[in-house]
């Protein structure tokens, strides 16, 4: 289920919405220039992140599970009021798709899903660890962390397909004499200290953003009444 979820939307999804945002002349493409491919690229990054956070309650991982629940919180929506667009596709070479996400979401992403794949699956905690710094520190070169969540959706579909068609990672990279059940409670307790922080960071930020966007609208309203309030002295 899981190569399912994460191969067709990465191909059929992300994929196709690139090419039509490379080919804008091809009446073809037009279906995947629409708001609904970006709406479901951030329905696919949260009900990914909820698939995972659910099987941590499931495991008795709850610490990591709520960390997993701030982050779909937390995730930039795709339009918000006197915001930017939370997600887009870039205007020039090579078309990428961006997610405005900050670094310090990225970072909590990436140490929350290590701790969630080495809980469930201690073997491939190691080879997991490889392709999540992959994502994490590509963004970071490019010094664009708004990169990081197409490079986590690429990384992860390479990974899967190759554990689908053959595993060569468990062979050289097997993790599992590394198992332990203090290590999964204190990295998920570790990770809840640091979301639980950037939740509010997030809101912060947000009341702070809706505020200045209020200024602006109402300096824009005074400065349209100023002529009609001139007018109605000089009569």
């Amino acid at each position: 289920m899981k190569t399912f979820s994460v191969l067709i939307p990465t191909a059929l999804i992300l994929g196709l919405g690139r090419l039509a945002h490379a080919d804008v002349r091809a009446r073809f493409w037009q279906f995947f220039r629409k708001n609904w491919v970006l709406w479901a690229l951030y329905a696919v990054l949260g009900l990914n992140i909820l698939e995972a956070s659910l099987k941590d309650l499931a495991l008795g991982n709850y610490f990591n599970a709520i960390s997993g629940f701030i982050l779909i919180v937390t995730i930039p929506l795709f339009k918000s009021k006197g915001r930017r667009d939370g997600w887009a596709f870039s205007k020039g070479k090579p078309f990428d798709m961006l997610a405005y996400t900050d670094p310090l979401w990225n970072f909590l992403y990436t140490t929350w899903n290590i701790a969630f794949v080495y809980a469930e699956n201690p073997g491939y905690a190691a080879s997991s660890l490889c392709i999540l710094l992959a994502a994490e520190i590509y963004p970071l070169i490019k010094r664009r962390p708004e990169l990081y969540v197409q490079a986590r959706a690429y990384t992860l579909a390479v990974h899967i397909l190759i554990r689908a068609t053959y595993d060569i990672f468990t062979p050289i990279m097997d993790s599992s004499a590394f198992a332990s059940d203090k290590a999964v409670y204190y990295w998920g307790l570790i990770n809840f200290v640091m979301h639980v922080p950037y939740l509010f960071y997030y809101f912060m930020k947000r009341i702070k953003s809706f505020d200045a966007m209020s200024d602006v609208t109402l300096s824009r309203e005074d400065q349209t009444k100023l002529p009609e309030d001139s007018s109605e002295q000089e009569r």
